[in-house]
């Protein structure tokens, strides 16, 4: 029998997977696209948001569909019940960033582009727009932000302290945002 809260041979699982299966994906990523899917107003199937994760490998083994169940189910009930968080710290790598940001862009694009040509109101607009930009942040790369920091006489390490603090404020509070644009916008029921 299997159980949904997330363990360490769940992580193990995951990791060993992806290693075996040279997947341009990893954890960091897969905690991205897992929180976008659990926020989506359109209700993505678990076989869907697999399908999208693997690659379609027909050849997934029933163990790892399960870990990756119950990241889902953990990040979930974040969300929903005990207050999500980034997985991120002071020591968090600006790639490990950067694949969340990724994975996030990932899942929360189909219903971001939706709700964004939709008939919401400029101010739900604008807050969509700007939590889901400060979740993306890392997204633009090392060498974009880099950039950014030698053109504006930033300091790189500040910047990311900086813009993680900032996303962390965004990220508990994103699901209401997207719930609330989603009833808004007159597309779900």
């Amino acid at each position: 029998m299997y159980q949904f809260n997330f363990t360490e041979e769940h992580l193990a699982c995951i990791e060993n997977y992806l290693q075996a299966h040279a997947l341009s994906t990893n954890f960091a990523f897969l905690q991205g696209y897992l929180f976008a899917v659990s926020v989506s107003p359109d209700g993505i199937e678990v076989e869907q948001w697999l399908n999208v994760i693997t690659h379609n490998d027909d050849s997934l083994d029933e163990q790892v569909a399960f870990a990756l169940m119950a990241l889902h189910h953990q990040i979930t009930e974040a969300v929903y019940q005990s207050g999500f968080s980034l997985p991120w710290n002071e020591d968090t790598c600006l790639s490990e960033k950067e694949s969340w940001c990724e994975g996030f862009l990932m899942g929360a694009m189909p219903f971001y582009e939706k709700l964004m040509a939709s008939s919401l109101d400029d101010e739900l607009k604008q807050a969509l727009s700007v939590s889901t930009e400060q979740l993306g942040f890392f997204s633009l790369g090392e060498q974009q932000l880099q950039a950014f920091c030698t053109q504006t006489g930033q300091d790189l390490e500040h910047l990311v302290q900086q813009q993680s603090e900032l996303a962390e404020e965004f990220a508990p509070a994103y699901a209401e945002l997207v719930e609330a644009a989603a009833v808004a916008s007159g597309l779900y029921d």
